[in-house]
């Protein structure tokens, strides 16, 4: 099997895959993923939809031209009503309107702009976290906006807080964390009340079960958090120079599904941005190439290492990257 890897890479790298390659591209793409399925039905069922999404693939590299690359990524077994169910944990999707009738949070200081900002510099950001079945994005985004939080107010690391414990405890229906999408305003919500313990002592299972909260293992309560609503990318950009925000994206796209690398950027005006419901972290931008780098919760092995860059725009943003930020604000002393 190894001697067959490097044409599964080439093809990728290229753009383009060849209809006489789709059975070794099957088979390598099980390996690199270690997919298994428990029919042969079950197998060739998947292998038709590995192929179909072959074709979708070469098809947006040709119309991206280079600029974004897609790829046989790990859910490319999924037809996309499958995926859309996976990201929405099978909820549906509603539509935003008016949010930028709300008022905006402004920074409390004038902020000198640098030209680039990658808070993973700071090694305040921990590794990419990878959800699993469960459809955890929610509690991840903000568990990774609070470890970098924490570490900007303490200067040290928190290492990986708690995901387990907001999946259990934060409120919500009976054990709904993994399917259901918990807005951030209530997860944050909980965490100014309760505080958050770290992953050694409430560790991530990727199931819901039954709260077991220690407020003796508490190790962060951030100072608050509000809400932003920024104009233009200069003005988000004075708010992810303070600390990584937390946004909800347009996800449940083909464009999600088979990123591998570079800027994505809609190919038509609204592509994707009206019905948001994916929680990310922004841990950065650059003026230079134009983009905002993003953290997501689908494991190291998707995109560029766990993350997607987003190309600049106007309002409501990429994929709707400015619907619905959320800031979180330093630990306050009493």
């Amino acid at each position: 099997m190894k001697v067959l890897l490097p044409l599964l890479f080439i093809s990728i790298c290229q753009g383009k895959f060849l209809s006489e390659d789709y059975d070794t591209l099957y088979l390598q793409w099980l390996a690199k993923y270690s997919k298994s399925y428990t029919t042969k039905s079950d197998f060739h069922n998947r292998k038709q939809i590995f192929i179909d999404n072959i074709k979708q693939v070469d098809k947006l590299n040709q119309e991206f031209n280079g600029k974004t690359r897609f790829g046989l990524t790990k859910f490319a077994d999924m037809t996309l009503e499958e995926f859309k169910h996976r990201v929405n944990g099978g909820q549906p999707k509603q539509k935003v309107e008016n949010i930028h009738s709300q008022s905006s949070l402004k920074p409390d200081r004038k902020v000198s702009l640098p030209l680039h900002v990658d808070w993973r510099d700071s090694d305040f950001v921990s590794d990419v976290k990878d959800q699993g079945a469960c459809n955890s994005h929610w509690a991840i985004a903000v568990a990774d906006a609070l470890e970098t939080s924490f570490g900007i107010d303490y200067l040290i690391d928190s290492g990986d807080l708690s995901v387990q414990q907001l999946v259990d405890c934060v409120p919500k229906e009976p054990m709904t964390g993994c399917h259901q999408n918990i807005d951030v305003n209530t997860t944050l919500t909980y965490v100014m009340q309760y505080g958050i313990q770290d992953d050694d002592s409430y560790t991530y299972m990727g199931y819901e079960q039954p709260c077991q909260y220690d407020k003796s293992q508490v190790i962060y309560t951030p100072g608050g958090f509000e809400a932003i609503k920024p104009l233009n990318d200069q003005d988000f950009k004075t708010h992810v120079v303070d600390r990584p925000i937390i946004i909800e994206v347009e996800a449940d796209t083909e464009l999600f599904q088979f990123y591998q690398d570079g800027i994505l950027q809609n190919r038509v005006p609204d592509e994707c941005g009206q019905y948001v419901q994916h929680k990310m972290v922004v841990v950065g931008y650059d003026d230079q190439l134009g983009y905002w780098l993003i953290k997501n919760s689908w494991g190291g092995d998707w995109g560029e290492d766990g993350y997607v860059r987003i190309g600049y725009s106007t309002p409501p943003g990429q994929c709707g990257i400015y619907q619905r930020p959320m800031a979180i604000k330093g630990y306050s002393q009493p």
